[in-house]
C-alpha cells in the first residue's frame, strides 16, 4: 500500500493504480504534512496543519483518535518499530511522544530553540533522533525523555536525520548542502559529504546496509539530484538528476516511489535491490540537465510518501509506473477576470470563507467553493471608485464605501441594497462591522471616525482626534475598543461604550496604512508607508516591537491564531510587485519571504483561503495556510510559476501540485 497526504490522505494499491482508502477530517480544512504506517499494519498516524496528530485504522479507514498539545503544524511524525510509541515533531520546536495503543500522551521532549523538521526512531526503538531548524540534531532517550548527545555542525537548518540498520551510524542532511556522518555512541562527526548543488531536502538509508541516498532540489532548474553514498567509504557511487522530490524505498530496497513535479507518483520496480540497481534508476527516471527557458515551472511538492512493509502490495513491472494524481498545499480555486478594466481596491471574505467580495468601479461577489460570480453591482456610485468593503459577523450583509462619500449596505444572499450612510464630506477609505455586528465603524479623508447602528442606519458616534485622513479601522476581538490610524502617523484607540478616546499610540515617523489585533487582543499590529512595523501593547500603549519590512509600504497586516507570528505584505510600486513576510513576534526576526505580482491580499478568518489582486487586475483565490516557511516557499514557487505563464487564464477547481 501507498499512502499520499495533502488535504486528505489516500490510500492506493500501487499494483493497480486504484484508490483504496480516503481518509479526511469532518471539515477536509486541515493540509496534512506527514503520513505514517504503523510497523504492526493496524494504524496511519498523520501530522497537519491544525497542529494535530490523528491515528487512523487502516482497516476501517476511520479516525479513532486525535492527539492535542502542539501549538504549530505538525510536520513530521513516525511509530517506533514495535508500533507503541508515536512520535511526532513540530514547528512549535517540540516533539511529543503519543501511545497508540492506550491513546494517551507520553511526554513532550524540548531542547530545540526552533521547529523541528525531522524525526527518526533506532532500530530497537530505545532512541530518537531529531533534526531542527537551529542547526542541530538530538539523540533522546525515549523511555526517559533525556537529551543524551547533541550533534552541532552545520551552517544551516537540519532538513532530515537517518539512522542506520545497526543503529550505530546518523546522517543528517542540511540545507547548507552537505550531509555529515556522526558516531551516535560518541557524538564524534565521522565524515562530511559535499556535492549537492543545493540544500538536502531527504536522506535515507538503503535498508540493512549503509548505503545513503540523499536528494536535493533545485528551484531554478525545476531537478532533482539524487546521490547514492558509501557512508563507509565516503565515496559518492552515483548521481542522477530527475523530476521528483522525495522518495520511499521499501524494506528490502528493490521498490522505490517517487513523488514528481508532475503532481504523480512513481513505483518503480528494480531487478536487483540498491546499490546494484542504481544505473537501472538513472536509465528509467534520469533526465538530462538543461535550463529550458520555455518550460513550464514545476512546483515544489511537500507531500511526504510512505510504503506499508507488504512491498508486494506496491510493487508493479519494472519500466512501468503507475500514476497516482497528488493534491495541494495550494488550490488554486479561481483566477478571476471580473474586474477586467479597472484595479481592486479592496477584498474581503465572509466569516465562513464561502464568499469573496471585491470592489474596483463595482463590486463582485464570488462564490469561493466554485469561483463562479454570484453577481456584481454597478451603477450606483455617482462618482468614483469603490475603496473599501466589509462583511457583518454573521456574514448576512456587507458594506461598501468610496470616493462618493457614501456608505451602502447589502444583502449578502441577494445584493440587494438595504440602505445607505450618509455624513462624510470626504472619501470613505475602510469600513468595518463590530463583532457582535450591531455596529459600523468608518474612515474617511475628512479626519473623522463615525460609528453607525446597523438596525437604525443611523450615525451613533463621531470620534475626532486624527489631524489628518483616516485610513484604516480595525475593532478589537471583544468588541470593546477601535483602533484607527492615518496620516497623521497616529494610532487613536477608541473606547467603544463610552464614546471617547482611549489612548493614542505614538511612533511612527510615516502615514499608518495598516492596523490589526491580535487574535486574545492583548497586541495591535501597525504599519506605515514607509514599511516600518510596530508591535503594541493594546492595555498600557507600550511599544513592544518594531521591525521594518525595507520593501515598501506595509498595506496588510495579520497575526497567527496564537499572536507568535505575524504576516506583512508590502507593495513597492516601482518594482510593481508585493514582498510577503513571516515574522517570528518575539524575536522580531523575518523567518519567510514570498513576492509576487500583486497589490494587496486577504486572508480568511478561520486562515484557509487566500484571495490576492493582481497588477493585471485579475484575481487569485486559493485554498492555502499561510503560517509556515514550508507554505511560504510553495506561494513564491506557484507565483513565479505564474508569471512564467504569461498570460494568465481562467481555472475552475484546478489544483496545482506544491
Amino acid at each position: 500500500m501507498l499512502a499520499s497526504a495533502s488535504w486528505k490522505i489516500v490510500i492506493s494499491d500501487a499494483l493497480t493504480g486504484d484508490d483504496v482508502k480516503t481518509l479526511a477530517t469532518s471539515s477536509a480544512t486541515e493540509y496534512f504534512y506527514s503520513v505514517a504506517f504503523s510497523p504492526d499494519g493496524k494504524w496511519i498516524a498523520s501530522g497537519d496543519s491544525g497542529q494535530m496528530v490523528r491515528l487512523w485504522s487502516i482497516a476501517s479507514g476511520r479516525e479513532v483518535f486525535l492527539f492535542k498539545g502542539h501549538k504549530q503544524l505538525v510536520n513530521n511524525i513516525a511509530f517506533s518499530p514495535d508500533s507503541t510509541v508515536l512520535a511526532s515533531a513540530s514547528n512549535d520546536g517540540t516533539i511529543r511522544l503519543w501511545d497508540p495503543v492506550e491513546q494517551a500522551t507520553l511526554k513532550a521532549l524540548k531542547a530545540h530553540m526552533l521547529s523541528v523538521n525531522g524525526i527518526a526512531f533506532s532500530p530497537g526503538g530505545r532512541f530518537l533522533i531529531s533534526g531542527s531548524s537551529d542547526k542541530t540534531a538530538i539523540l533522546w532517550d525515549v523511555h526517559s525523555g533525556k537529551v543524551l548527545q547533541t550533534f552541532v555542525g552545520h551552517a544551516h537548518q537540519v532538513s532530515g536525520v537517518a539512522i542506520n540498520s545497526k543503529g550505530t551510524l546518523l546522517a543528517t542532511g542540511s540545507w547548507d548542502k552537505t550531509i555529515k556522518l556522526w558516531n551516535i555512541k560518541t557524538g564524534d562527526e565521522i565524515a562530511t559529504l559535499n556535492g549537492h548543488p543545493n540544500g538536502v531536502i531527504y536522506i535515507g538509508f538503503v535498508p540493512q546496509t549503509d548505503y545513503l541516498i540523499s536528494i536535493s532540489y533545485d528551484r531554478f532548474k525545476k531537478l532533482s539530484t539524487m546521490k547514492l553514498s558509501d557512508c563507509q567509504s565516503g565515496h559518492e557511487l552515483g548521481s542522477l538528476k530527475g523530476s521528483f522530490y522525495t522518495i520511499a524505498i521499501s524494506s528490502d530496497g528493490k521498490t522505490i516511489g517517487m513523488a514528481n513535479t508532475d503532481r504523480s507518483v512513481s513505483i518503480c520496480n528494480m531487478q536487483e535491490s540498491l546499490p546494484k540497481a542504481f544505473d537501472q534508476l538513472i536509465k528509467e527516471v534520469g533526465v538530462q540537465d538543461h535550463d529550458d527557458k520555455d518550460d513550464e515551472d514545476q512546483l515544489d511538492d511537500p507531500d511526504g510518501i510512505r510504503h506499508h512493509k507488504d512491498r508486494r502490495r506496491i510493487a508493479v513491472s519494472r519500466r512501468r509506473s503507475r500514476r497516482l494524481p497528488l493534491e495541494t498545499v495550494f488550490e488554486v480555486k479561481s483566477i478571476l477576470n471580473d474586474h477586467s478594466s479597472s484595479k481592486i481596491n479592496a477584498l474581503t471574505f465572509s466569516p465562513d470563507e464561502t464568499v469573496l467580495a471585491t470592489v474596483s468601479w463595482k463590486a463582485v461577489l464570488t462564490n469561493v467553493t466554485n469561483g463562479e460570480n454570484k453577481y456584481s453591482l454597478s451603477g450606483f456610485s455617482r462618482s468614483g471608485y469603490l475603496y473599501a468593503v466589509a462583511f457583518s459577523a454573521d456574514g448576512n450583509m456587507f458594506a461598501t464605501s468610496g470616493s462618493d462619500k457614501v456608505i451602502r449596505l447589502w444583502e449578502t444572499k441577494t445584493g440587494n441594497e438595504l440602505g445607505s450612510l450618509f455624513g462624510h464630506k470626504q472619501s470613505v477609505n475602510h469600513v468595518a462591522f463590530s463583532p457582535g455586528g450591531t455596529l459600523l465603524a468608518s474612515a474617511s479623508n475628512d479626519g473623522f471616525v463615525r460609528l453607525w447602528a446597523i438596525n437604525r442606519l443611523k450615525e451613533v458616534e463621531r470620534f475626532k482626534g486624527h489631524e489628518d485622513s483616516v485610513n484604516t479601522l480595525v475593532f478589537s476581538p471583544n468588541g470593546s475598543f477601535l483602533a484607527s490610524a492615518g496620516s497623521d502617523k497616529v494610532v487613536m484607540i477608541w473606547n467603544v461604550a463610552a464614546g471617547k478616546a482611549h489612548m493614542p499610540l505614538v511612533g511612527h515617523t510615516h502615514p499608518i496604512t495598516a492596523v490589526a489585533y491580535g487574535n486574545q487582543g492583548n497586541m495591535i499590529a501597525t504599519g506605515s508607508s514607509d514599511g516600518d512595523i510596530k508591535i503594541w501593547d493594546s492595555k498600557t500603549g507600550a511599544m513592544l516591537r518594531a521591525f521594518s519590512t525595507n520593501v515598501g509600504s506595509a498595506d496588510f497586516l495579520a497575526f497567527s491564531p496564537d499572536t507568535e507570528l505575524l504576516i506583512s505584505s508590502s507593495y513597492n510600486r516601482n518594482r510593481k510587485l508585493s514582498i510577503v513576510k513571516l515574522w517570528d513576534v518575539r524575536t522580531e526576526k523575518e523567518i519567510a519571504a514570498m513576492s509576487g505580482e500583486f497589490y494587496c491580499m486577504v486572508m480568511g478568518l478561520n486562515g484557509n483561503h487566500v484571495a490576492f489582486a493582481n497588477t493585471d487586475w485579475s484575481i487569485w483565490l486559493c485554498k492555502a495556510h499561510l503560517f509556515s516557511v514550508d507554505s511560504f516557499e510553495k506561494l513564491d514557487l506557484l507565483m513565479k510559476m505564474q508569471k512564467s505563464n504569461g498570460e494568465r487564464r481562467k481555472v475552475t477547481d484546478r489544483r496545482l501540485s506544491l
